[in-house]
């Protein structure tokens, strides 16, 4: 044989190629009786779980039922990418347009909230009925009132006091706004 199957990089080694051979042998053999072990002990814990009759209906009709499940999520997966796509190739996450623009006193602009979507509709479009069945909803007394309506804030409290709990609620628009809007502004 020539001399280069004896040598390493040049240096004058052998090659051990017995003991190569014998490490992959011993390697090959662990790993076999490794799986054979994990196949075993699989075996033995299923085992316990024969099933016959009702339970083995319903743990096919089970079995099935998943298999079916998941494969029409993956198959309203492939039908919704390209909508996906079409979400990711305008970008709406990054379009700078926000919902709500908080002001100081002065007018100034000091933060941003929300993204805004299109399908926002102006005041004057909106039906004066809506208008109307909304406050009357939520608020009856918004236009009487500054912000915190004392009398249904009293009323509330009466109620809940005789309840021995909370069963009514005493906030306005005003209030509820201020609630969903007190997170501190983002930068702008």
């Amino acid at each position: 044989m020539s001399d280069w199957l004896y040598k390493r990089g040049g240096r004058n080694r052998l090659i051990n190629w017995l003991g190569i051979d014998s490490w992959i042998d011993s390697k090959l053999a662990e790993t076999l009786q490794d799986v054979s072990d994990r196949w075993n002990a699989g075996s033995t814990f299923f085992a316990r779980f024969r099933l016959n009759g009702w339970a083995r209906v319903f743990n096919e009709l089970a079995s099935e039922g998943i298999t079916l499940l998941i494969a029409g999520l993956a198959f309203t997966y492939v039908l919704a990418l390209p909508a996906f796509m079409e979400v990711d190739r305008d970008n709406w996450l990054a379009t700078g347009k926000y919902a709500v623009k908080f002001l100081d006193r002065n007018g100034n602009e000091i933060g941003k909230r929300g993204i805004l979507h299109s399908d926002a509709v102006p005041l004057e479009e909106i039906p004066d009925y809506l208008i109307k069945a909304t406050m009357a909803t939520e608020d009856r007394h918004f236009f009487e009132h500054h912000g915190i309506d004392i009398f249904g804030t009293f009323r509330a409290l009466i109620q809940n006091i005789r309840a021995n709990g909370v069963v009514q609620g005493g906030s306005t628009l005003t209030s509820n706004l201020q609630k969903t809007s007190s997170c501190p502004p983002s930068a702008p």
